[in-house]
């Protein structure tokens, strides 16, 4: 074969060969894209996969970034105290709590109630439901008490009518002479309060005021300013009602 003949023959080889490779990048660039997921082309649907509502654009993972966001900063938000809702929080300084009709506070014990509130943060509202509470186990308190008085009433009054003293058929009388010492030697603050407290009725405190009103009876000599009034007389509820204690 001439020489021109297989130069010929090599070009053409070397010419095949390059085409066959340059087929080949191009087959295994094909099928390399092949295999990469595809963005879904419709609008329907997110790039997550998840379906989108109509009218509404895809979501991108930058958008759910800034709403994850801000939700966050709007539940911060729910924390505290929303436009006419109630604080939840201690005051700075609490207001006046409100107390049932005639229940009076003691000033002592109310700062050292709202310094206790303060310490455990509690709101007005909260703190007003203790001291409701509180004036509520009071009235109870008191309700109690003022009926155990009045049943220990009713027995000083039924012991002091048999009492041997100046009890019996003369209760009445004897009764009378009693006042006598009691409207003398007893001042208005001291009537009240045996009047509330129903001790006037203990035939303990009747038979003090028995023979104090029993003194001044007779012959007047102990009464002051009397007529027949001794000056060695004792002259004050002291020495009448309790005449071995004088000294």
């Amino acid at each position: 074969m001439p020489d021109t003949d297989k130069n010929n023959a090599a070009a053409t080889n070397a010419a095949g060969n390059d085409a066959t490779k340059t087929a080949a990048t191009v087959a295994g660039d094909a099928s390399t894209q092949s295999k990469e997921p595809k963005e879904p082309s419709n609008p329907l649907y997110n790039k997550d996969g998840s379906s989108a509502k109509q009218g509404e654009e895809p979501k991108s993972p930058e958008a759910d970034a800034s709403k994850a966001g801000d939700a966050g900063s709007d539940q911060s938000e729910g924390e505290g105290t929303k436009a006419g809702e109630e604080p939840t929080t201690a005051p700075e300084k609490y207001e006046d709590f409100k107390l049932p009709e005639g229940l009076e506070s003691n000033p002592e014990v109310m700062t050292e109630f709202m310094a206790l509130a303060k310490e455990k943060n509690l709101s007005q509202a909260d703190a007003q439901k203790l001291v409701d509470l509180g004036a509520k186990m009071s009235k109870n308190f008191a309700e109690k008490q003022s009926a155990m008085i009045a049943a220990e009433k009713v027995n000083w009054e039924a012991a002091a009518k048999i009492d041997k003293e100046f009890g019996g058929e003369k209760f009445e009388e004897n009764l009378a002479i009693a006042k006598k010492g009691f409207v003398e030697f007893m001042s208005p603050e001291g009537r009240k309060m045996l009047h509330e407290t129903g001790l006037g009725s203990h035939p303990e405190i009747i038979r003090a005021f028995y023979r104090a009103g029993k003194a001044i009876s007779e012959d007047n000599k102990h009464v002051p300013g009397g007529k027949n009034q001794d000056a060695s007389a004792p002259k004050d509820a002291a020495s009448i009602l309790y005449p071995n204690q004088t000294k």
